[in-house]
């Protein structure tokens, strides 16, 4: 057995072991006395050592202990493997790993009783390595080529395996981190469930197995959509090169009309539609537009009614949000409809033609102002002879519709980036009355894979 020294005048450590300590009779330290007991036990257990591992005892060797360690070491890996190379009695699945002399490499065992197999690293899953394997070093970059033959070892001058797989080290301690490359009939990924196809600078993200077949220069691989207002972020798509982006700026509401004492009218212009713009863009453009892998997107809110309650004047309507991708393309929001006053007689008619600013940015291939606010027309002093014409409309519709006096009512617009109506009051009303809301934006953006050498 081995065991702590018991000693007279032994000391316990922090770990609770009993340990020998020097003598110091300045310091009143007695020391722990060296007994035969410890002497015997310690060379009596390295003898042993020896001796197990079928070594001969020699004072003069001085490596004996080592020795007997790798035997001892060498006879437990041998023992894993019981009967012939490739069989077995016992399952020792994932337990025997040894050098194996016959196939010069290490293997393993898997299996059981009579299906148990036996492995070499070097082979595994029935390839064959023709030659030496260079496997480089750490401080210098080198290639490692490995050749399979499907159906055993190859015929002696057999130069066709069924693939080989080649890995060229890049710089050691730099971003040059290499290459590998497959050569082989057909590449069968029909097990995998996804994989990543990186791009230089653009996020990896996953795409599913059966999709890769749209990874074909030509095609369109998705449309991302963004059509309520706020702010928002574009994650390009791997594998896309080519992108057309379509922004709409959101519309404007009408304004209100002022009450009515007595047998005044009033008559409020409907909302401007948006500004709509289509652009184009490569690789490089989306690339440098990107920040932390994307770029914020954001959608234009629609010009929301005003409030009225209690207001005795109308008031002109508001502006349309503006709609922008990144810093590549902007387009602003449509104008808020004029307020309507008080009129004492009929005949007369208003309009407002300004429309929204051209789009900003950059590779614009079209752009189309939003539609004007609509025009107030008073033809009669009467609920039918009062007209507030429709909404300005945007690439996406038309705006919200006409209103009369009769309706007393506005609409609001629901096509991305078309104005909301205005509003008529004929005559006696209490109060000011709102024009209608004008709607949201848009971004749309299509993602191509194209072939660039067209």
């Amino acid at each position: 057995m081995v065991d702590y020294t018991t000693a007279s005048g032994f000391v316990t450590d922090a770990q609770g072991r009993r340990q020998f300590v020097d003598r110091n009779l300045q310091s009143g330290v007695q020391g722990t006395d060296l007994v035969e007991a410890d002497f015997n036990m310690n060379r009596n257990e390295l003898v042993n050592l020896v001796l197990l591992a079928g070594l001969v005892p020699n004072g003069s060797d001085h490596t004996q202990v080592g020795k007997a360690v790798q035997e001892l070491a060498a006879a437990a890996a041998a023992a894993g493997v019981s009967g012939t190379l490739g069989k077995a009695s016992t399952d020792l699945a994932g337990v025997a790993l040894y050098w194996s002399t016959a196939l010069s490499s290490p293997v393993f065992t898997y299996g059981t009783g009579d299906g148990q197999k036996t492995v070499g690293l070097l082979t595994l899953g029935g390839g064959n390595v023709a030659g030496d394997m260079d496997w480089g070093s750490k401080a210098a970059a080198g290639t490692v080529t490995q050749r399979f033959w499907s159906a055993g070892p190859p015929a002696t001058g057999d130069a066709t395996p069924d693939a080989t797989l080649t890995v060229t080290g890049g710089t050691p301690g730099t971003a040059n981190a290499g290459t590998l490359a497959l050569q082989t009939g057909t590449l069968d990924l029909s097990g995998v469930k996804s994989t990543l196809l990186p791009n230089a600078t653009l996020p990896q993200q996953p795409v599913v197995m059966g999709q890769v077949a749209t990874l074909t220069p030509g095609r369109l691989l998705k449309i991302q959509r963004f059509d309520t207002a706020g702010t928002f972020t574009f994650t390009p798509t791997p594998g896309a090169n080519f992108w057309r982006v379509r922004v709409q700026g959101a519309g404007g509401s009408g304004g209100s009309a002022a009450y009515n004492e007595g047998a005044s009218v009033s008559v409020a212009h409907s909302g401007g539609g948006g500004t709509f713009a289509e652009a184009e863009y490569s690789l490089a453009d989306i690339e440098a537009a990107l920040t932390d892998g994307s770029i914020p997107v954001t959608v234009g809110a629609g010009a929301p009614r005003l409030v009225t309650s209690g207001a005795i004047n109308g008031l002109p309507g508001n502006n349309g949000g503006a709609s922008s991708f990144g810093s590549l393309l902007t387009c602003v929001g449509g104008y808020g409809g004029n307020a309507g006053t008080w009129s004492n007689s009929a005949g007369w008619s208003s309009s407002n033609s300004i429309q929204s600013a051209v789009a900003t940015g950059t590779n614009i291939k079209r752009c189309i102002r939003g539609g004007s606010p609509g025009a107030a027309m008073c033809f009669a002093m009467s609920s039918a002879g009062l007209l507030s014409f429709p909404g300005g409309g945007s690439a996406y519709g038309d705006g919200a519709p006409a209103v009369d006096g009769a309706s007393q009512n506005a609409w609001d617009a629901t096509n991305p980036g078309t104005g909301g109506s205005g509003i008529c009051l004929p005559q006696n009303q209490a109060s000011a009355m709102p024009g209608g809301a004008g709607a949201d934006g848009l971004v749309e953006i299509e993602e191509w894979l194209v072939d660039e050498s067209a």
